[in-house]
């Protein structure tokens, strides 16, 4: 042999040596196969992704990764026809257990061009799949949070429209029913429009509920408790075919308004009893758990890292589908026959959660129940000491003589309220002077000579709101009482400063009683 042949000989084995070390190295899997489909190389690392040694492999089907084995043997024909593939595909180890992969394949051709063998490289996409996954679960419940913020503040701007309207039918039909008899056919009829106007403020309140904007008075709550408390009452709304039972963890407390919880429970123990035909069980937990950066528990945005004390309440009932969840706290929302539900109860549970600063999660299965974990932060009953809100000091004044005649000012830019409040008003013997908005009110002073006890001040109003009238009317006259009025409530009217402690604040609608008892209240009358 020539020296020139030698080298060539020595660098092809080496070469050779060197290929195969890297592809034996490597991360990715590679398998060659022959073109009847048998294994004639696996690297390392394809065989132990699928949880063989490379050894085993040799001579097998390479269909023994496929998750079906329907596949048809490898003809020489079909072989010929490749021209390679890039493909995601679902492979599985020796023990049956599939992982998703990436696959690239190209076929290996002899001189003649005719294909000799199929080389495939096989690459483990578990991890990028689970970041995919998280990453689309992320997106989802932003997409879910962002519509139900955005249902939230039509749903608030729809509650303040209908409180208006109501306070305006409710107010009137008040005012007719003092000046009929009871023996009147009249009466009665007035009495069932009154009921309805009554249901149709609590369906204002619950969507003031689903949108945080109901005023609530949170405090540090024995959970435990709470639930004991209105255990018998569940149980009436449930009815005695189906079973109630609790389970309760040791020392659970979290910061809340009861009357709140009251009604978390009220709903879902509703909505229980719906889903349960022919009997079955309904189960209240409370348990507490720490929740992690890592974690992704909220059904429509993720809870924030902390302690958090649970309420989860099992039924046995129908179950729901994967597409009903995703829309169950829509307001309006309902799966039950026309008549049989407002679509509200949930939509209210949602309002209540978030406005604590808590999060729920819901698991169903058709044909076997619903679980809902509903989450609020975590306190130790001795973390915090329940203090009422300091109200700010009043200058000490003797109480008005009820001899004198009260100037208030009305400042309201709905034309039905403001009449039907200057009637209501003026039939209780004060003295009303009006204005459309927060302009026009400081135009209506301006020009009014006599003294001014009270202004009346609808909130929100084109122009210049309720707060900016009443701080520049302070300005004018230091004397003057304030009282807001708002068919909004709550965050709104945090929003606006009128919530904070010594506020005197009425909610729409109201009837002419609680208004007159509220004007004399702020006039110390």
């Amino acid at each position: 042999m020539s020296e020139n042949k030698h080298s060539a000989f020595i660098s092809t084995e080496e070469e050779y040596l060197q290929l195969k070390k890297a592809i034996e190295t490597m991360k990715l899997g590679v398998t060659i196969s022959n073109t009847k489909g048998e294994i004639i190389y696996t690297n390392p690392a394809d065989a132990h992704m699928h949880g063989w040694e490379p050894d085993e492999l040799l001579g097998k089907d390479v269909r023994i990764f496929a998750t079906t084995k329907k596949l048809q043997p490898w003809v020489m024909d079909q072989v010929m026809k490749w021209k390679g593939m890039i493909r995601e595909s679902t492979n599985i180890t020796n023990t049956g257990e599939p992982f998703p992969v990436r696959l690239v394949s190209d076929i290996v051709r002899n001189a003649e061009g005719l294909p000799i063998a199929v080389v495939t490289i096989c690459e483990d996409i578990t991890e990028s799949k689970k970041l995919e996954n998280e990453l689309k679960d992320s997106e989802e419940k932003l997409r879910q949070s962002q519509k139900m913020d955005t249902i939230g503040r039509l749903a608030g701007g729809v509650a303040h429209d209908f409180n208006n309207l109501l306070t305006a039918i409710n107010g009137r039909c008040d005012l007719l029913l003092r000046k009929f008899d009871e023996s009147d056919p009249m009466y009665n009829d007035l009495k069932e429009i009154r009921k309805a106007g009554g249901r149709a403020a609590s369906l204002t309140g619950q969507l003031l509920t689903f949108s945080r904007q109901q005023i609530i008075e949170p405090k540090i709550l024995n959970l435990n408790k709470v639930i004991e408390d209105v255990h018998d009452m569940l149980q009436r709304l449930i009815g005695e075919d189906i079973v109630l039972s609790t389970d309760f963890e040791d020392n659970i407390f979290i910061k809340a308004d009861s009357n709140q919880i009251d009604q978390i429970l009220m709903n879902l123990a509703v909505n229980a009893r719906d889903a349960i035909q022919n009997g079955g069980k309904l189960t209240i937990k409370t348990l507490s758990a720490e929740v992690r950066e890592s974690d992704d528990i909220g059904q429509i945005e993720p809870l924030k890292p902390g302690d958090y004390a649970i309420i989860q309440v099992s039924d046995t009932g129908t179950g729901m589908s994967e597409e009903t969840i995703s829309r169950i706290f829509e307001p309006f929302f309902t799966t039950k026959e026309v008549g049989k539900g407002t679509g509200l109860g949930l939509a209210t549970v949602y309002g209540i959660i978030k406005q604590s600063d808590g999060g729920i999660e819901v698991s169903s299965q058709l044909g076997v129940g619903t679980t809902f974990r509903i989450y609020f932060p975590r306190f130790d009953h001795i973390e915090e000491q329940i203090t009422e809100p300091k109200k700010p000091e009043v200058p000490q004044t003797q109480p008005a003589s009820k001899d004198k005649e009260y100037t208030i000012l009305l400042v309201e830019d709905q034309e039905m309220v403001k009449d039907l409040v200057t009637e209501i008003l003026e039939d209780e013997g004060f003295k009303v002077i009006t204005a459309y908005n927060g302009l026009n009110a400081l135009d209506v002073t301006n020009d009014y000579d006599d003294h001014i006890d009270l202004m009346l001040t609808d909130v929100i109003m084109p122009e210049m709101n309720g707060r900016e009238l009443a701080v520049r009317m302070k300005v004018e006259k230091p004397q003057l009482k304030i009282l807001f009025m708002s068919g909004y409530t709550g965050e709104e009217m945090r929003n606006r400063g009128v919530l904070e402690p010594g506020t005197n604040f009425i909610q729409k609608p109201f009837s002419p009683d609680s208004l007159v008892e509220k004007v004399k209240e702020v006039l110390q009358i």
